[in-house]
């Protein structure tokens, strides 16, 4: 990149359909684009964040604007437009953003990942296994009871095979372009060896048990799933430290280090595993163990990463990390 930090404003300019100007405040921390009309405002604030992360540094380094763009200052405040009008210039819209912490979006957003789950995943396999059952079923009473013409009977369970070997099929070829055999693959060769000896009805009821058993497995991972997000949305933002000299000072979680100590009151959540030092109380644990019963604390006892302090006040030293 240029070492000229404007140039990497006029290539963000450049490459954002409605955005006209950038204005920023190094010294208190503040940024606003200029737009003209709309603009997918998620898309800007991405590409914002990562334009302003990799020239915060040179900010005040004296700078010049490229052909072509304004580039104007008011003391700490530093705006780049391009070349318009006075009248194109009082139609813009101005929109401020919170100054980029890239670290801080990038660990977000890996948390995020970490926990994604897709839904309705289990929802997709439940309705195939269900159309395995119902064709299954119908093609046995159709052979049994001779309904139709002879192959009737093979025409519903062989849908009844697709409905249950899709995902089974689907996940088998992702193994095999990377040369591994798994459950998948074994399933449905012992549905198609049924298939082949005219054991259909078998091989259909394999099928399904194989498939419902897969949809349950996603409806339980997707319950855990809600549960421990549900449990990161309720966690402690917040923590009061003790400073050596007694006095109380609120901090962010992730400001916590390894052997402060902490104070927390009736109705808080305990922002870190620790040990008590001071004070009894007893902790609602029911979020991490499901017991209801609230279990007693005293000094050398240990409390948990997002437990509720039910009635007394306790400081305690931290142990790990949230």
């Amino acid at each position: 990149m240029n070492s000229n930090w404007s140039y990497a404003l006029a290539d963000f300019l450049q490459h954002q359909p409605g955005v006209s100007a950038v204005r920023i405040d190094a010294q208190s921390r503040k940024v606003s684009v200029a737009t003209l009309g709309e603009v997918d405002l998620k898309r800007l604030e991405i590409s914002l964040a990562q334009t302003i992360a990799a020239i915060e540094s040179q900010l005040t380094i004296p700078s010049s604007a490229p052909k072509g763009f304004i580039l104007r200052r008011d003391g700490a405040i530093t705006e780049i437009a391009g070349d318009s009008s006075e009248t194109t210039s009082k139609l813009w819209q101005w929109r401020e953003f919170a100054w980029p912490d890239l670290v801080a979006e990038e660990k977000k957003a890996a948390g995020l990942r970490g926990l994604e789950h897709d839904e309705s995943e289990w929802k997709e396999l439940a309705i195939f296994a269900s159309a395995c059952a119902v064709f299954g079923i119908a093609g046995a009473v159709t052979e049994s009871m001779n309904i139709g013409p002879w192959w009737l009977g093979h025409a519903l369970y062989a849908i009844a095979l697709v409905a249950g070997g899709y995902d089974a099929a689907k996940e088998s070829w992702e193994h095999l372009r990377k040369y591994r055999l798994d459950i998948h693959f074994l399933m449905l060769a012992v549905a198609i060896g049924a298939a082949c000896v005219g054991a259909w009805g078998e091989a259909a009821l394999l099928l399904f048990l194989f498939s419902a058993s897969g949809a349950m497995e996603e409806y339980a991972l997707d319950r855990t799933h809600r549960e421990v997000s549900a449990l990161l949305k309720t966690a402690p933002k917040k923590a009061t430290l003790i400073l050596p000299n007694g006095e109380e000072k609120e901090i962010s979680i992730e400001q916590l280090q390894v052997g402060e100590r902490v104070i927390v009151k009736p109705g808080d959540a305990f922002p870190a595993d620790g040990v008590v030092a001071k004070g009894k109380s007893a902790s609602d644990e029911s979020a991490l163990t499901g017991e209801a019963v609230p279990v007693e604390k005293n000094p050398g006892d240990k409390v948990f990463s997002g437990t509720l302090n039910l009635w007394g006040v306790v400081e305690y030293n931290v142990a790990r990390l949230p």
